[in-house]
């Protein structure tokens, strides 16, 4: 009978998945009561199911959560089960989640994924006798604390966005876009008084009023005058932008927002309800500025970006790719030997000189800086600015050691002095920008710089573009080629067909002689043709194929087909 329910898949399926694997039902317990306390918040947790070591149960081994068949296996599922693992009295090493038809298993200490659950008797014996120091296994928990309450801080910030998103869309008559470049205006006066203002900051009711009341002047309206000239901020706002809103509307939203920290409110908790509110606007009709979330962390994980690594995007729409690579860099910096000075110094250099994008149009790349700084920086980089076109001193050729981008698709450029500067669009009156954005991408990394580009199928396979793979093929190693399922970009307003190329800049360019590529099929990446989630997602079972073919370093083109369970074997 197939699992209908979150408890069908613990009992029909997990309990005999464990068995099978080796792990004894006297060595479990379940729905374990986990308490937790940060300063005055409080929650019990229930982990589905724990293994022990032994029928004794004193050292616990693996935490197991499941999901109801509807419910997708998404980073958020991950940190979660990950959390109550590291909240046991004692650290479980292993942490397994489930929906019945996909199993993912990952260590506990450092995230990272296993391709499947090990067999009881095949454990190391380090992982049986997993011992932390102390001041490991603290901050730990601290971590772990973190993720669970921030669940209720992440909801609480969308019910206040949601709400003075409405509020301009009922006083002032907007559609939902006109309402979010009104909103992120107004955001964006908030984020620049916290960080330019702290001491004295004019985002308050009272001083909204006094100011109203006494000189006449609109304090919200002032503080977005003074951004416009701003260092760091003038370079994105257009000089004759202005708040197009009444005077009622804004002290709303102020009044709404004041008791709101964004400089202390923890950048995931920002972050994510930010996207939140991105994803509502940017999919109703501006879909091409926004990419899937799962194919986005895909595409960074694969490419892996190091600490000190200086990323860009060239076509950055909402800032997906550079947010994320912010994350996981981040994440490495934190988990390093540094000391507190040392860590810092390399916070500093991943917000202020190590990610870069740009975008042509105000509501995306406003959009973009806004989403940076409510992730935790890294918005000085980001320009409004065409693409195609350095940015002196910013964003020039071979400056790069990594580009992530999803360029444009169905535009066409016809700037004679843009077309002149590319090989691809040399001799041509028009030329599809999506063409020329592989030159690009490749332009801007140094040798041995890497490319993760989202591009369309016709490109890679008609007769007509054989000029562009021969491009490819002589200025950069093809790593790998991942195809996309139509239904990715479907729910973004996108319905060309697409691929993901990994390219590895040449030293320099040859006759296009090419090493072993990696080649995958994705039949799931978790949406539905409306862009809604849903289970099945293969991209992180690639991602793991993907990592075990470049530390393996074959010498023959490999073949790999999406689903586990029904990849061909390697052609050699």
């Amino acid at each position: 009978m197939r699992a209908m329910s979150e408890e069908d898949v613990k009992v029909k399926f997990l309990l005999p998945y464990l068995k099978e694997r080796g792990y004894k039902q006297e060595h479990m317990d379940f729905d374990v009561a986990i308490d937790v306390h940060e300063g005055r918040k409080k929650k019990t947790i229930f982990a589905d199911v724990l293994v022990y070591t032994s029928a004794k149960k004193t050292a616990p081994l693996l935490v197991c959560e499941t999901k109801a068949p509807s419910e997708t296996l998404n980073r958020s599922a991950k940190e979660q089960a990950i959390s109550y693992a590291r909240l046991l009295p004692q650290i479980a090493p292993l942490t397994l989640i489930t929906n019945g038809s996909q199993v993912q298993v990952f260590h506990t200490l450092d995230k990272t994924r296993l391709s499947e659950l090990p067999k009881r008797a095949e454990l190391d014996r380090d992982l049986l006798k997993f011992v932390l120091s102390a001041d490991a296994q603290e901050a730990l928990r601290r971590e772990a604390k973190h993720e669970l309450f921030i669940i209720d801080d992440v909801s609480t910030f969308k019910n206040i966005l949601k709400s003075c998103h409405n509020e301009i869309r009922n006083n002032e008559g907007l559609d939902p876009t006109a309402a979010f470049d009104e909103m992120s205006k107004v955001l964006f006066c908030k984020l620049y008084e916290e960080k330019q203002n702290a001491k004295g900051n004019r985002f308050r009711l009272t001083v909204f009023d006094d100011s109203m009341e006494k000189l006449g002047v609109n304090v919200v309206r002032k503080i977005f005058s003074d951004a416009k000239s701003a260092p760091g901020y003038k370079e994105l706002i257009s000089p004759d932008a202005e708040i197009n809103l009444k005077d009622r509307t804004l002290r709303k939203i102020v009044q709404l927002l004041e008791d709101y920290d964004l400089s202390l409110t923890a950048f995931d908790v920002k972050g994510e309800a930010f996207e939140y509110f991105l994803g509502d606007t940017f999919t109703g009709g501006l879909g091409q500025y926004f990419t899937p979330r799962n194919v986005v962390e895909f595409m960074v994980e694969a490419i892996d970006p190091k600490i000190g690594d200086r990323v860009v995007d060239p076509f950055c729409g909402t800032g997906g790719f550079l947010i994320y690579a912010f994350e996981l860099v981040s994440d490495k910096i934190r988990l390093q030997e540094f000391s507190d000075k040392e860590k810092g110094r390399w916070r500093e250099e991943l917000s202020n000189r190590c990610l870069f994008g740009c975008d042509w149009t105000d509501r995306t790349s406003q959009a973009c800086k806004m989403n940076m700084m409510v992730h935790g920086d890294g918005s000085s980089g980001i320009f409004k600015h065409d693409g195609f076109k350095d940015i002196p001193g910013k964003i020039v050729k071979e400056e790069f050691d990594l580009c992530l981008t999803n360029p444009p698709f169905g535009s066409f450029e016809n700037d004679p002095d843009v077309l002149k500067q590319y090989e691809l669009g040399q001799g041509r009156n028009s030329q599809d920008r999506v063409i020329l954005s592989v030159e690009r991408c490749l332009q801007l990394v140094k040798s041995k710089g890497w490319v993760a580009t989202v591009m369309i199928d016709g490109v890679l396979n008609n007769k007509s573009t054989k000029y562009v793979r021969d491009y490819i093929r002589q200025n950069a190693w093809i790593r790998g080629v991942v195809s996309l399922n139509k239904e990715t970009f479907e729910g973004y307003g996108a319905r060309a067909k697409t691929s993901i190329l990994f390219l590895e800049k040449k030293e320099k360019p040859d006759d296009g002689i090419q090493e072993s590529t990696f080649l995958a099929v994705a039949s799931n990446t978790g949406y539905a043709p409306n862009g809604a989630p849903i289970p099945g997602n293969v991209l992180p079972d690639i991602l793991l194929d993907y990592r075990a073919f470049r530390r393996d370093k074959p010498i023959a083109l490999h073949f790999y087909f999406s689903g586990r369970e029904n990849r061909r074997p390697p052609r050699r």
